[in-house]
């Protein structure tokens, strides 16, 4: 047993990998472990997480799956980790060495069942990096508190919260995973507690054309998670395509103006997958 188990989804990422697992096992505090979980990687990731669980027993576990998205190999990670906190982090960010130490006192200091860290971006040389971390730090907010959701990059919650939730869907969600996750957190009571101090570095994607078919995904993701927790999706996709047609006039107040034109882009983008995907599910075609 431990105190902390960081858990970590990857996939395909064996070039940057080894400097990830490095920062995450040097930590500066003693008591937890990690726990990587290789989903469906078709490079050298399977290899290279098995030789540093040789080298490192007891310290770094490794299950391979083929779960097709973040939620459900967090949970397989969840299943197998010996700790009473999980701590989640993804691929792609990278970790201070006194991260683990760090969101522990979080989480101590808080006297809450989940707990949350900044986010900040490795890099803001493209605009659609800019724009990525603008939606996130909005989204998120600056002030320390009880917050909605969170993404996974920098989050702690205990385990009796997330097994009294059943941890994330089982659906392979490309995105919107962590927001579903959130919101059922706080439906059964739980308060997440935000503190932007405590901060992670995250690289963003740096060009349009996956930006936007991330966000395809989250939208269509959204459309499926409202109508598992509500009947129907008229009003919700109403309520988007209005968003994105006032766009125009609310983005200014939102985004720095030399990322107005990408910003409204990416709202029509986002509309348009909740719209499609809500006609998917009125003809009984799957909704992600």
């Amino acid at each position: 047993m431990c105190r902390v188990s960081v858990i970590v989804p990857t996939h395909n990422r064996a070039a940057s990998l080894p400097a990830h697992v490095d920062r995450v096992l040097h930590q500066t505090a003693a008591d937890y472990e990690a726990v990587y979980v290789n989903d469906s990687s078709t490079d050298d990731t399977a290899r290279i997480l098995d030789e540093y669980a040789a080298r490192f027993p007891g310290r770094l576990r490794v299950v391979h799956v083929h779960a097709g998205a973040p939620g459900p190999a967090r949970n397989a990670g969840a299943a197998i980790a010996r700790g009473g906190l999980l701590l989640f982090t993804d691929d792609d960010v990278t970790v201070p060495d006194d991260w683990v130490a760090r969101m522990l006192a979080l989480y101590e200091a808080a006297g809450r069942p989940a707990v949350c860290g900044g986010v900040a971006p490795v890099s803001m040389e493209t605009d659609v990096e800019r724009y990525l971390h603008c939606r996130v730090a909005g989204a998120m907010g600056r002030a320390a508190g009880a917050i909605h959701a969170a993404p996974m990059m920098n989050f702690m919650v205990t385990r009796e919260a997330f097994q009294a939730i059943g941890g994330f869907l089982d659906t392979p969600l490309r995105a919107a995973e962590d927001w579903e996750f959130c919101r059922r957190l706080r439906a059964a009571g739980f308060v997440i507690h935000y503190d932007p101090g405590v901060e992670v570095l995250h690289a963003y994607q740096r060009e349009l054309i996956p930006a936007a078919h991330r966000m395809r995904d989250a939208g269509a993701a959204g459309v499926y998670i409202w109508l598992k927790h509500h009947r129907g999706a008229f009003l919700y996709t109403a309520y988007s395509l209005i968003r994105c047609v006032l766009s125009p006039f609310w983005i200014p107040f939102r985004y720095p103006i030399e990322l107005y034109a990408l910003a409204v882009h990416m709202e029509y983008v986002f509309a348009e997958a909740r719209l499609l995907a809500y006609v998917r599910y009125l003809r009984g075609k799957p909704v992600v």
